[in-house]
């Protein structure tokens, strides 16, 4: 049996050459410094709020303040159209954007852990909230900046780097704070997360920046601006294939994962897990799974395309779920634990990085940012409501119907999936059918 050795597993050697360059790197990097953020909205948090002994339906209403993760479309435009005096010209649009607000994050991380849940609540909600709001907005940068580096070609490739970079980020800020938390204390925990944004703040001054592509168009007045900046990447993305149908699937898509995603620390802990076990099993542990998830996802969108990445990924999302009925019911068993873990990282990973690669692909190099956002906020803003909820479902219900319930939402995503791509298919038929009539 002869071994090919221009490939590895069935991929071109040249391919995976591709994935250990410098400017990949520097993408996973920024993928990092926006990654690092949504723990401290969300599992991180949960487990500091759950120590300081707040309740579940507090928790779940914690999950409110990612909301400025759902609204970034709005000041999208604003990105992409205003540039920055002096530092645009030093810079580029990109990078002058990224070294004012990524300096504010990091003062925003260590101004958060100074603040007693218990005590102060609303104004701790209040600051991890501008925390995402700043965050929000380097990932409008980031992606746009991600996207406009690529061709068409790699949008997969790099789209793949950037969601390992956002991985080890949360690796960093959720079982890296669980440690110290656990080991020193949560004040010290925040001030090491906000050092953590260092690595973006490198990326952003080693990148360059091709500002031809970046290039701000000067207005006559401001209906024109508005015209250009809203609604004409509106109007570009709306001239595609069943745009409603696309959008619905993609606000649909991590829906099930998000719900559920607000309660697992809490769970796990009622169920008698440590923080130490947490960040051993679940977040360390079940960062490699994710990443393994992530590049076979990759790996799915090249050879197979995105209608049976998606479709694929979003099948296997909604059946990790109800993985969660078996550990409640083997209670505090590690085994059974890293099972769980493995399913419910392996297949979150497919789906995402099929949903980016998809969402990227959708894009227009004309208008990245903009639409980029739009797509990313549909996504977020059902993933950041419906959670706040999902408190009241655990205690109202109980945990293997909440189980089930976060199961069942995937469940139209998938519908409006398999009707846009049995639409493509058959209009793709349909054309190959003109074109042997017409020979």
């Amino acid at each position: 049996m002869s071994i090919n050795k221009q490939s590895i597993w069935g991929m071109n050697i040249e391919a995976w050459k591709a994935y250990f360059t410098l400017q990949m790197l520097k993408i996973l990097m920024l993928g990092f410094s926006s990654g690092m953020i949504l723990p401290i909205s969300l599992g991180t948090l949960s487990a500091h709020l759950w120590d300081n002994q707040l309740d579940l339906q507090a928790i779940g209403l914690f999950s409110a303040v990612a909301l400025p993760y759902s609204f970034k479309f709005l000041w999208a435009p604003f990105i992409d159209n205003i540039n920055i005096p002096i530092l645009t010209k030093l810079m580029g649009k990109r990078r002058s954007w990224l070294i004012i607000i990524q300096p504010i994050i990091m003062v925003l991380i260590a101004l958060c852990g100074q603040i007693n849940p218990q005590n102060d609540p609303w104004f701790l909600a209040m600051m991890i909230s501008f925390t995402v709001f700043f965050s929000a907005t380097q990932d409008i940068i980031v992606d746009a900046f991600r996207i406009e580096l690529s061709n068409d070609r790699d949008q997969a490739m790099t789209a793949t780097v950037q969601i390992l970079g956002y991985r080890i980020g949360m690796l960093a800020t959720s079982a890296g704070a669980l440690y110290i938390a656990h080991i020193l204390s949560w004040e010290i925990a925040f001030f090491y997360m906000s050092a953590l944004m260092s690595i973006g703040i490198i990326a952003t001054l080693w990148l360059k920046e091709d500002q031809t592509q970046t290039s701000t168009p000067k207005h006559q007045n401001i209906l024109i601006w508005v015209k250009t900046a809203f609604l004409e990447p509106l109007e570009d993305f709306f001239q595609r294939k069943h745009p409603v149908l696309i959008l619905v699937m993609v606000v649909g898509y991590k829906l099930g994962d998000a719900f559920l995603g607000v309660m697992t620390t809490p769970f796990l802990l009622d169920t008698g897990f440590t923080k130490l076990e947490l960040a051993t099993y679940v977040k360390s542990y079940g960062f490699f799974a994710s990443m393994f998830g992530t590049i076979l996802g990759g790996y799915m969108v090249k050879t197979q395309g995105y209608a049976r990445s998606l479709i694929v990924g979003l099948i296997v999302q909604t059946l990790s779920n109800l993985v969660f009925i078996f550990q409640y019911y083997a209670g505090h068993n590690v085994s059974a634990l890293v099972l769980t873990i493995t399913v419910e990282n392996i297949t979150g990973g497919i789906g995402t990085a099929a949903l980016v690669g998809y969402v990227s692909h959708l894009c227009s190099k004309q208008f990245t940012a903009t639409q980029y956002a739009l797509l990313s906020s549909l996504d977020s803003m059902a993933r950041v409501m419906l959670p706040t909820t999902s408190g009241f479902a655990a205690v109202y219900f109980g945990w293997v119907a909440f189980f089930i319930i976060s199961a069942i939402l995937n469940i139209p995503a998938l519908i409006m999936a398999c009707e846009i791509f049995r639409r493509q298919f058959k209009m793709e038929e349909y054309h190959e059918d003109k074109l042997q009539q017409s020979n």
